[in-house]
């Protein structure tokens, strides 16, 4: 039991760091040395510094501290639902609309 629950945790915190990271990486925007002007997208090879990774788990951190303290998993459920629903309109329009291209490319 104890190495299913490790491994759950495990899991949990790669998702977490993925996250983060993605979230950081997503909002990083380097500046040039020499004019001070950000340089707009940046490669692969320049990673966002380790603050903004920090700042962005511990704003989820505290995000989910906040939620699970004030309702518990329900209000952590309806916020889901309600932050979810415009997403699930956008693809039933998209999944309609590409099954009217496909019917029409006959």
């Amino acid at each position: 039991a104890y190495v299913c629950l490790g491994y759950i945790a495990l899991q949990f915190i790669d998702s977490a760091d993925s996250a983060t990271y993605t979230l950081a990486s997503m909002t990083y925007q380097p500046t040039n040395a020499v004019s001070g002007s950000t340089t707009g997208l940046h490669t692969a090879k320049e990673n966002p510094p380790l603050g903004l990774i920090l700042w962005w788990g511990g704003l989820i951190a505290l995000l989910a501290f906040l939620f699970l303290s004030t309702g518990g998993i329900a209000l952590l459920q309806e916020v889901t639902l309600i932050t979810v629903f415009p997403f699930m309109l956008w693809l039933s329009v998209y999944l309609c609309w590409t099954v009217t291209q496909m019917i029409r490319s006959r």
